[in-house]
């Protein structure tokens, strides 16, 4: 009987997966994934059996987490999306400068008129609802990243394109070439920033929270929070979850 225990106990070792920190989203500048790795899985090692899993791709992401115990790390208008047909709730968000809303703004080359193409990483019925004030012409093209679509006004494969503040700022820093002749042109909506989401029937465990609560408080959560480009996560008030529909 206590060898059959013990092969039990093996078996379910071996077999046993890690639970993945899933990260996706539209506005991340990351240069070193393999560096964010690093530092993400040697910080997750002191909870437990968690592991940092990058993705580049929305539908591979997507894939992904309908099948897997997972905790994902994402946009906040993706979340409002995903949870109409996967079961997470969002609980923690970014804070930045003690602000967890960025600002979407369309950034283009100094002294030209707002019309031609604009670039955009949300979806073209998002971006058409976000240009809903903006009596101008303007064309739609759709890439898969922030970068991209600053990237593209930049090198001149088109006239604008819509990011959020924060992105912006963060590419004139790490990319002053890049920049050096955009400016904002209008400032639009504002938006939640990154959103944690757990799976229902992880919400209220207290390992994961501290996981996150805790950040900030040693060397390598320091560093993925400063990769990240936020300052830390914090808990959502009810009125932001209901407002981003994690409560029905």
């Amino acid at each position: 009987m206590k060898i059959i225990f013990l092969s039990i106990l093996l078996l379910t070792t071996l077999f046993a997966q890690s639970v993945k920190v899933c990260f996706y989203t539209i506005e991340n500048n990351i240069k070193n994934f393999k560096s964010l790795k690093f530092k993400f899985d040697k910080y997750l090692s002191k909870y437990g059996d968690y592991e940092f899993q990058a993705f580049s791709d929305k539908s591979t992401f997507e894939k992904y987490i309908n099948n897997n115990n997972v905790i994902l790390i994402l946009s906040s208008t993706h979340y409002k999306n995903i949870i109409k047909t996967k079961k997470f709730k969002a609980k923690f968000i970014a804070l930045k400068n003690n602000k967890i809303k960025d600002i979407e703004v369309i950034i283009g080359k100094k002294n030209r008129e707002l019309d031609g193409v604009i670039t955009s990483a949300h979806s073209e019925k998002y971006t058409k609802n976000l240009l809903k004030g903006i009596d101008k012409k303007l064309s739609i093209l759709v890439v898969p990243k922030e970068i991209d679509a600053l990237m593209s006004v930049g090198f001149g494969m088109s006239d604008f394109a819509v990011v959020s503040k924060g992105s912006f700022i963060n590419i004139q820093e790490i990319n002053g070439f890049l920049t050096k002749d955009l400016r904002i042109y209008n400032e639009l909506n504002s938006t939640y920033r990154i959103v944690i989401a757990l799976a229902i029937q992880d919400f209220k465990n207290k390992n994961i929270s501290n996981i996150f609560e805790d950040m900030q408080n040693s060397e390598n959560g320091q560093y993925i929070l400063y990769t990240l480009g936020i300052d830390r996560f914090i808990q959502l008030k009810v009125e932001d979850l209901r407002y981003l529909g994690g409560i029905k």
